[in-house]
């Protein structure tokens, strides 16, 4: 994925956040106060970050905002039906998480939990989990906010809305799941000199390709990489579309499900 495997970084698609935060108090005990979190999620939102560190030994760095290093982090470890789509990205997730530590201090009370999908419980999604869950029976206050998703080409709500039938509504989830995990017509694929950004986008492309019943094995023989795409992206669509119906009324109600372009971040906090 060229957004996770290039030395320049993809954080240019993740400068804006949310400025809303919602908050969830779960009630306090009749002696005990709620613990403030809004403050927390704020600090995701407006810390800056520069983390180093390895993809298939190659030395890389990023930097952004701490919620966007998360959202990358979360797109990056995507999975279908809980298959993880490529492998190496560990490093990276870890030195996130360090960041996300730092930046919100004693990871004992806090934890951050990161959340992208195309659409609502759609096969295809990522996840990243920072800090321990709360001990049980301790109050526990919640704060979300919404960051871009590290998508190439966003979902467009106009074409979400201009779709005709659940078919429609699962190939615009499909192209926007292509455009944050798989590689463009322009990038390379392994050759004589591998690249950790080739080496990733082929397997994705080949993790996404089996998952859906595609074959992507032509195409990628003779380096054509859109080709290898655009079947990829008719796998998606065919089981988006299958998934969709089985979920939702409407196409309608599976249009308003769609978040490619979103990842969630809850930051949940508790009483020492």
């Amino acid at each position: 994925m060229r957004a996770i495997s290039t030395v320049v970084d993809v954080t240019i698609f993740l400068l804006f956040v949310s400025a809303a935060v919602a908050v969830l108090t779960v009630a306090p005990g009749p002696d005990r106060e709620p613990v403030a979190v809004d403050d927390r999620a704020a600090l995701l939102a407006s810390t800056t970050a520069d983390v180093e560190y390895t993809l298939r030994a190659s030395n890389r760095s990023a930097h952004g905002t701490v919620a966007s290093l998360l959202a990358r982090g979360a797109v990056a470890n995507a999975t279908i039906d809980g298959r993880p789509l490529s492998a190496g990205e560990d490093d990276y997730l870890d030195e996130v998480s360090n960041a996300t530590h730092r930046t919100l201090g004693p990871a004992n009370r806090t934890q951050v939990l990161v959340r992208w999908e195309p659409y609502r419980d759609a096969p295809v999604r990522g996840t990243v989990r920072v800090g321990a869950d709360p001990p049980p029976g301790r109050d526990v206050t919640v704060a979300t906010i919404s960051v871009p998703a590290p998508v190439a080409a966003g979902v467009d709500s106009g074409d979400i809305r201009s779709t005709d039938g659940f078919h429609g509504v699962a190939s615009v989830a499909a192209r926007a799941t292509a455009a944050a995990l798989l590689p463009s017509g322009h990038a390379e694929l392994p050759s004589g000199r591998e690249s950790p950004a080739s080496v990733v986008g082929a397997a994705r492309l080949g993790t996404l390709a089996d998952a859906t019943g595609v074959s992507v094995d032509q195409p990628l023989a003779r380096g054509n990489v859109s080709a290898a795409r655009e079947r990829v992206v008719a796998g998606l669509t065919a089981r988006y579309e299958r998934d969709m119906r089985k979920q939702f009324d409407t196409p309608r109600a599976a249009a308003d499900a769609v978040s490619a372009g979103t990842v969630r971040i809850t930051v949940r906090r508790w009483e020492s």
